[in-house]
């Protein structure tokens, strides 16, 4: 996965913790952060978010 194309996935581990991942190394990490941290909600709107505004981030212009 590059930035303009990360793919939201998620599932569950054996003990039922949720786990949530972009297939982007440094957003995955943070959200491995949010994920010790937060609630399964916070952290799967936390994914979304980054989904979806990570292409608009890598589209703007450089100055």
């Amino acid at each position: 996965m590059t930035w303009l194309d990360p793919c939201l996935q998620r599932s569950r581990t054996a003990a039922g913790d949720l786990v949530v991942w972009l297939g982007v190394p440094q957003l995955d990490r943070y959200l491995e952060f949010l994920g010790g941290a937060f609630a399964a909600n916070t952290v799967l709107a936390a994914a979304y978010d980054l989904s979806v505004s990570s292409p608009w981030w890598a589209s703007r212009p450089r100055r």
